[in-house]
């Protein structure tokens, strides 16, 4: 397990790949921005960036309207 924080929020995990940590905490969207640490990853990392200890994550959904 690790811990990380998500949105702001501590929490454990124990999925190190970050598609496997986003499917397991709810996020099933293709269409999600996710910055570690303050730095973007594109979509195409997501299948393979591995999450460390301590990663600050951020995953947010884009919003409609105008």
């Amino acid at each position: 397990m690790i811990t990380i924080s998500l949105n702001g929020k501590r929490v454990s995990v124990s999925e190190t790949r970050l598609k496997d940590m986003m499917i397991s905490q709810g996020y099933h969207s293709s269409h999600m921005a996710v910055a570690i640490n303050g730095t973007f990853v594109p979509k195409s990392a997501h299948e393979t960036l591995q999450v460390n200890d301590g990663d600050e994550i951020d995953i947010v959904a884009p919003m409609q309207g105008g």
